[in-house]
């Protein structure tokens, strides 16, 4: 569950986007797992209706589970420079630097996905 004052943003050639609202100091926490607002769900119980949502915005946590964030969290985009971590499966996610208002904030897909990324260059 994202903990900082957030919008959403278009980012040409990106998609939709997290920014700040307010400035956010480095170690400071910007989310926060909650099991009411993260879901964990087993990969065989999604329905297939749901299955491209799940695949865009889900986060692989085991072999067989994946959690999805329904609040703005699941806009957090990937960058190879983020300004944000995780501290771990299911824990916070802090600055790692100052992050200012109006900035978009990401995080390393990479060092939260157990899945391999298949990103294509743009």
């Amino acid at each position: 569950m994202i903990v900082v004052k957030t919008s959403l943003k278009e980012f040409p050639g990106r998609g939709i986007g997290l920014v700040s609202e307010s400035p956010i100091k480095k170690g400071q926490v910007v989310y926060r797992f909650n099991p009411i607002i993260d879901i964990i769900i087993n990969k065989k119980d999604i329905p297939k209706e749901a299955k491209e949502f799940y695949d865009t915005y889900a986060v692989e946590i085991g072999k067989e589970k994946l959690m999805l964030n329904t609040d703005n969290a699941r806009f957090i985009n990937h960058s190879k420079k983020p300004n944000t971590k995780s501290l771990g499966k299911m824990k916070e996610n802090i600055a790692i630097k100052d992050i200012k208002k109006g900035e978009e904030i990401t995080i390393d897909y990479e060092a939260i996905e157990k899945a391999p990324l298949n990103f294509k260059p743009k």
